[in-house]
C-alpha cells in the first residue's frame, strides 16, 4: 500500500495520483481537527462581490433550493 509522505522524506518516492495502482493508496486517517485547521488557514476562492452577483442573478433568473 502507498501512503503520502512529506516531500523532504529521503525514503519517499515522488509520484502523482496516476502513478499509484488502483486500490493501492493507503488513506491517512482524517479527523475533525484536520477540517477545523483547514478552515482556519484556507482563504475563500470567490470574492464577496462575485457572490453578490451570483445571488442577484439567482434572484432574477434562477430557482432557490
Amino acid at each position: 500500500m502507498f501512503s503520502p509522505v512529506d516531500p523532504s522524506d529521503p525514503d519517499g518516492e515522488r509520484m502523482n495520483m496516476y502513478d499509484i495502482p488502483n486500490g493501492k493508496l493507503k488513506e491517512p486517517p482524517v479527523s475533525c481537527n484536520d477540517f477545523l485547521r483547514a478552515l482556519q488557514r484556507i482563504k475563500p476562492s470567490v470574492a464577496e462581490e462575485d457572490l453578490a452577483r451570483y445571488v442577484d442573478f439567482t434572484d432574477k433568473f434562477g430557482q432557490d433550493g
